[in-house]
């Protein structure tokens, strides 16, 4: 089938640039830059991640060798998935252990420093250019609200809660996509190909 212009007439198919049209071989160079740039990642990682960013890059080639079986092969969008859930099922694990172990006096301490920060608050005065932008009573009716989540243990424990997970799926996003990275750049060098 043509291609056609606004016009209707037919437009002369353009080649395909060089670049697509390359043998997917490589030159020893570039594989032995990405081999390092690959090491440097996962060393990164390793650094940040206590050595948990490894599991990244051992969850990727399961797998591959799982899909490999069913005749299908890992893609690079998935093998990302793969490396960032698994990062964040150890990260969440290991904040579920030590929520397990932190005892109720850590979540009482917690509150009296909420207690004493706001006591502080109390006592200092407002600066001018605060009031400007909101109200005093406008801001004495977050205090009040502010004091009443502080003074439920169960408003407290699920901000808590909350704000943990979060703070692991971050990082697990980060720590997992320098796994993938490190990772991919290891496949090229030792593949001579990229996943695709």
């Amino acid at each position: 089938m043509d291609v056609l212009d606004v016009s209707g007439e037919p437009v002369a198919e353009l080649p395909a640039p060089a670049l697509l049209e390359s043998p997917r071989s490589t030159s020893a160079v570039f594989r032995l830059l990405a081999g390092g740039g690959g090491i440097c990642l996962l060393l990164l990682g390793a650094v940040i991640s206590f050595g948990g960013v490894l599991l990244a890059p051992l969850a990727m080639w399961i797998a591959a060798t799982v899909l490999r079986r069913k005749g299908k092969k890992l893609e690079k969008w998935p093998a990302w998935f793969v490396a960032c859930g698994v990062i964040c099922v150890l990260t969440l694990s290991i904040s579920a252990a030590a929520w397990q172990r932190t005892s109720g006096a850590s979540i009482d301490q917690i509150h009296h420093n909420m207690d004493s920060l706001a006591a502080v608050r109390r006592t200092n005065p407002r600066p001018s250019w605060q009031d400007r932008l909101s109200p005093p009573g406008a801001q004495e009716r977050a205090d009040v609200m502010t004091r009443r989540m502080g003074q439920s243990r169960t408003a407290m424990t699920g901000m808590l809660l909350v704000g943990g997970i979060l703070v692991a799926e971050f990082y697990a996003v980060f720590v997992g996509t320098l796994g993938w990275g490190g990772a991919l750049l290891l496949h090229y060098s030792l593949k001579g190909r990229w996943l695709s």
